[in-house]
C-alpha cells in the first residue's frame, strides 16, 4: 500500500474516531416533563459497589464494578413562570442507590451538576429551580445487587407573583372556616432552598448561611459537618464529637439557629483538615429542600 493511501486511510480512522468520541451515549430513558404531565419510568436492574469520599466528583456511568442508569427528560416551562422540579426514585430495602442531575442537550452530554441526592438507601428525591431545556438524570448502585426502581420527575410552574390568586393560604389556621384565610398570591407548593458558606477565617467555630422560600416562609435549616480524612471521612455529632461515618455524602444533620440567616456553633475549633457543610431548608407546611448542590453543599479547608 502506498504511503498516499495509508495517511488517507489514517485520516478516515482519526475522523470516525473524533465523531465518535464526540457523541454522548444514548440514555437509557427519555421523555418529557411539563407541569401538566410528569413522566416516571421504571430502571435497572443495577449492580455495584462504587462510592466516593468526593462528594464533588464527577461519578462516572458504567466504571468497573459499577452499574448506572441514564434518562434524559426534556423540561417545559411557561414563559415568565417561577418553575421547581422534583425527582425522585424508589428502589428496594437492602440497597443503596444514588441519584445525580446534570444540564444536558437533545444528545444525552452531561454537563454542569445541578442537584444530587446520595442517601444511605436505595429511596432518594431532589428538587431544584429548572428551566426549558434537557437534564439528564443518573441513578448510581452505590451498593446494590440487581436493583430495579421506578423513577418520577415532574414540574411545578407559578406565574409572577402578583399576576394570579391562588386563593387561601393553606398555612392560615383559619382556612378552612367560613370566610377564613388569607389570600395569596402563590400556591404553597415550592420547596425552600439554603446557602451554606464556609468559614470566615481559620478558627472560626461559626457555620453560617442563609434560606429562603418563594411561596412560603422557611421555619428551620438543618446542618451536617463532614470531614474528609484520606479514603473515609467522620460526621459532626450532636454531642460535639467527629465520628466515622459509613458514607460521606450522608451525614447526620443537626438543627441551627435562625431561618432566613442561619447559624451553627460549633463546641470547639476545627482541626487542620478538609471538611464539608451541607444545609437543609424545611418551609412552614413540612416542605423540605432535597438534595445537595454547590449552593447547600460547600468544601473548605482549616490550615
Amino acid at each position: 500500500m502506498s504511503l498516499r493511501r495509508h495517511i488517507a486511510l489514517l485520516a478516515v480512522c482519526l475522523a470516525t474516531f473524533a465523531a465518535l468520541a464526540g457523541t454522548a451515549a444514548a440514555a437509557d430513558h427519555s421523555g418529557s416533563v411539563s407541569a401538566s404531565a410528569p413522566f416516571r419510568w421504571h430502571g435497572g436492574p443495577l449492580t455495584g459497589t462504587f462510592s466516593t469520599t468526593d462528594v464533588y466528583g464527577n461519578i462516572p456511568c458504567d466504571a468497573p464494578g459499577n452499574d448506572c442508569d441514564d434518562t434524559l427528560i426534556n423540561v417545559s416551562v411557561p414563559s415568565g413562570a417561577t418553575a421547581q422540579a422534583t425527582v425522585s426514585i424508589n428502589g428496594p430495602d437492602g440497597n443503596d442507590l444514588d441519584l445525580f442531575v446534570y444540564q444536558s442537550d437533545a444528545s444525552g452530554t452531561v454537563g454542569d451538576g445541578v442537584n444530587s441526592s446520595a442517601g444511605s438507601t436505595a429511596d432518594e428525591t431532589t428538587t431544584f429551580d429548572v428551566a426549558p431545556g434537557y437534564y439528564l438524570i443518573r441513578v448510581v448502585a452505590a451498593t446494590a445487587t440487581a436493583a430495579e426502581y421506578d423513577g418520577d420527575a415532574k414540574v411545578v410552574a407559578r406565574p409572577a407573583p402578583g399576576e394570579v390568586n391562588y386563593g387561601v393560604d393553606p398555612a392560615d389556621p383559619n382556612a378552612g372556616s367560613a370566610g377564613g384565610g388569607r389570600a395569596t398570591s402563590l400556591a404553597n407548593d415550592l420547596a425552600p432552598a439554603s446557602i451554606a458558606k464556609a468559614p470566615r477565617f481559620s478558627q472560626s467555630r461559626l457555620l453560617t448561611g442563609t434560606a429562603a422560600d418563594k411561596d412560603g416562609e422557611v421555619v428551620y435549616v438543618d446542618v451536617g459537618l463532614v470531614r474528609i480524612r484520606g479514603r473515609g471521612c467522620t460526621a459532626l455529632r450532636a454531642n460535639g464529637r467527629f465520628r466515622p461515618l459509613r458514607k460521606c455524602s450522608a451525614p447526620p444533620l443537626l438543627r441551627a439557629k435562625g431561618t432566613s440567616r442561619w447559624h451553627l456553633t460549633l463546641p470547639s475549633r476545627l482541626p487542620k483538615g478538609t471538611y464539608v457543610v451541607f444545609s437543609r431548608a424545611t418551609d412552614n407546611l413540612g416542605r423540605r429542600e432535597a438534595g445537595f448542590n454547590k449552593r447547600n453543599r460547600v468544601r473548605f479547608r482549616i490550615t
